[in-house]
């Protein structure tokens, strides 16, 4: 029995980029020991995570962990020109789509509202997300769409390593050969983590 849903935090220590093909990168989290039981729970009750009147049941197989720090914004740049709109050096989060899943929503619903992914068109196809589990509800939107809620316990963890997001395209380049692109997440604490560069060639 368990008084939050999110049995473990673990505070990430590193974020690595790995290209998946010409469209997809690969953000995964480096965490290190879980944090100790006060901060968690203070990490419960800012998420409202807490279950005063009752406790949550948890299967012995089924428990809860994920990432400690929660995010304000993404970034994403080139080394090269983009297009004729972005060029070298510049965001290109209109350009760029986040895939993670979150289970923030269901959290605040006081743990009540479940995702119904048969409904879900998009490509959640990476293994962190197969088990698409109804308490975890995705996030897909545009980098430069992105809201403080939409990076709210992204997930889920396997302890100290998960695959955090992923990052599409959402179209090519103009120019052809090697781009190197560089990525940062910025937490709440204000903590920037930038990913190694990756480079794609086009």
């Amino acid at each position: 029995m368990a008084t939050s849903f999110v049995q473990a935090y673990y505070p990430i220590e590193k974020i690595t980029a790995q290209v998946r093909d010409q469209w997809n990168i690969l953000l995964w989290s480096q965490a290190g020991d879980p944090l100790p039981t006060q901060k968690a729970q203070a990490l419960n009750l800012l998420h409202q995570d807490v279950c005063e009147e009752y406790t949550y049941s948890v299967p012995s197989d089924d428990n809860i962990f994920t990432i400690a720090q929660d995010f304000t914004a993404v970034s994403v740049s080139c080394d090269r020109d983009f297009d004729e709109g972005h060029p070298a050096g510049s965001d290109l989060g209109d350009v760029i789509a986040f895939y993670s899943v979150s289970c923030y929503p269901f959290i605040r619903s006081g743990q009540k509202d479940t995702y119904d992914w048969t409904t879900q068109k998009e490509d959640f196809s990476d293994w962190f997300l197969s088990r698409k589990d109804p308490r975890w509800s995705p996030v897909y939107k545009k980098v430069s769409e992105l809201s403080s809620d939409d990076m709210v316990l992204l997930g889920p963890s396997l302890r100290h390593s998960c695959l955090l997001a992923k990052l599409r395209l959402l179209k090519r380049p103009s120019g052809k050969g090697a781009f190197s692109f560089r990525i940062g997440l910025t937490d709440t604490q204000g903590k920037s983590y930038e990913a190694n560069r990756i480079s794609m060639d086009f």
